[in-house]
Protein backbone atom coordinates (compact mmCIF):
# COMPACT_ATOMS: atom_id res chain seq x y z
CA UNK A 1 0.00 0.00 0.00
CA UNK A 2 1.10 3.39 -0.76
CA UNK A 3 1.57 5.83 2.42
CA UNK A 4 0.20 9.78 0.85
CA UNK A 5 2.99 12.18 1.77
CA UNK A 6 2.16 14.36 5.06
CA UNK A 7 0.33 17.85 4.06
CA UNK A 8 -1.67 16.45 0.42
CA UNK A 9 -5.00 15.81 2.22
CA UNK A 10 -7.20 13.14 1.56
CA UNK A 11 -10.67 12.87 -0.24
CA UNK A 12 -13.54 10.79 1.29
CA UNK A 13 -17.11 9.46 0.42
CA UNK A 14 -19.25 9.77 3.63
CA UNK A 15 -21.35 6.38 3.92
CA UNK A 16 -24.72 7.13 1.95
CA UNK A 17 -23.45 10.03 -0.23
CA UNK A 18 -22.46 10.43 -3.82
CA UNK A 19 -20.73 13.40 -2.99
CA UNK A 20 -16.79 13.19 -2.23
CA UNK A 21 -15.53 15.47 0.48
CA UNK A 22 -12.03 17.13 1.05
CA UNK A 23 -10.35 16.99 4.42
CA UNK A 24 -7.44 18.98 4.61
CA UNK A 25 -5.31 20.68 7.89
CA UNK A 26 -4.96 24.45 8.10
CA UNK A 27 -3.15 26.22 10.93
CA UNK A 28 -2.96 22.36 12.98
CA UNK A 29 -6.74 22.85 12.55
CA UNK A 30 -8.91 19.78 10.46
CA UNK A 31 -10.95 21.27 7.80
CA UNK A 32 -13.46 19.23 5.69
CA UNK A 33 -15.53 20.89 2.83
CA UNK A 34 -17.44 19.07 0.23
CA UNK A 35 -15.77 18.85 -3.43
CA UNK A 36 -19.28 19.54 -4.62
CA UNK A 37 -18.91 16.44 -7.00
CA UNK A 38 -19.48 12.92 -7.54
CA UNK A 39 -16.50 12.45 -9.73
CA UNK A 40 -13.39 11.37 -7.62
CA UNK A 41 -10.82 12.75 -10.20
CA UNK A 42 -12.68 15.82 -9.95
CA UNK A 43 -12.63 15.59 -6.17
CA UNK A 44 -8.56 15.40 -6.31
CA UNK A 45 -8.39 18.30 -8.35
CA UNK A 46 -10.29 20.05 -6.15
CA UNK A 47 -8.14 19.37 -3.16
CA UNK A 48 -5.08 19.85 -5.35
CA UNK A 49 -6.03 23.53 -5.76
CA UNK A 50 -6.98 23.81 -1.98
CA UNK A 51 -4.10 22.83 -1.16
CA UNK A 52 -2.00 24.99 -3.52
CA UNK A 53 -4.19 27.92 -2.15
CA UNK A 54 -3.30 26.96 1.41
CA UNK A 55 0.82 26.75 0.53
CA UNK A 56 0.35 30.14 -1.32
CA UNK A 57 -1.36 31.53 1.05
CA UNK A 58 -4.15 32.55 -1.22
CA UNK A 59 -7.16 30.53 -0.07
CA UNK A 60 -10.76 31.53 -0.83
CA UNK A 61 -14.21 30.06 -0.55
CA UNK A 62 -13.54 29.83 3.80
CA UNK A 63 -16.11 31.62 5.67
CA UNK A 64 -14.08 32.56 8.65
CA UNK A 65 -16.52 31.80 12.16
CA UNK A 66 -18.04 35.47 12.56
CA UNK A 67 -17.79 36.30 16.89
CA UNK A 68 -20.01 38.96 18.15
CA UNK A 69 -18.87 41.57 20.68
CA UNK A 70 -21.18 40.24 23.45
CA UNK A 71 -20.62 36.31 22.82
CA UNK A 72 -16.78 37.28 23.12
CA UNK A 73 -17.45 39.61 26.21
CA UNK A 74 -19.19 36.50 27.69
CA UNK A 75 -16.42 34.47 27.25
CA UNK A 76 -13.93 36.75 28.36
CA UNK A 77 -15.76 37.08 31.56
CA UNK A 78 -16.26 33.59 32.71
CA UNK A 79 -12.83 32.72 31.84
CA UNK A 80 -11.19 35.67 33.80
CA UNK A 81 -13.43 35.11 36.30
CA UNK A 82 -12.30 31.34 36.57
CA UNK A 83 -8.38 32.60 36.56
CA UNK A 84 -8.25 35.41 38.20
CA UNK A 85 -11.27 35.50 40.94
CA UNK A 86 -12.56 38.49 42.10
CA UNK A 87 -9.85 40.84 41.92
CA UNK A 88 -9.43 40.88 38.08
CA UNK A 89 -9.66 43.54 36.13
CA UNK A 90 -13.12 42.70 34.56
CA UNK A 91 -14.87 42.34 38.22
CA UNK A 92 -13.59 46.04 39.33
CA UNK A 93 -14.87 47.86 36.19
CA UNK A 94 -17.99 46.55 35.93
CA UNK A 95 -17.34 44.07 33.46
CA UNK A 96 -16.00 46.04 30.36
CA UNK A 97 -19.43 47.27 30.11
CA UNK A 98 -18.86 50.66 28.76
CA UNK A 99 -16.01 49.23 26.05
CA UNK A 100 -18.96 46.88 24.76
CA UNK A 101 -21.40 49.16 24.95
CA UNK A 102 -19.51 52.05 22.31
CA UNK A 103 -18.96 48.36 20.05
CA UNK A 104 -22.08 47.81 20.18
CA UNK A 105 -23.32 50.84 19.21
Amino acid sequence: MIRRQRGTGRIFLPKGSSVWWLQYYQNGVKRRESAETSNRKEALEKLKLRIAELTTGSVTGLTPKKTRVRNWRKTLSATTRLTAGPHSMMQRHGGGSTWSRSLEG
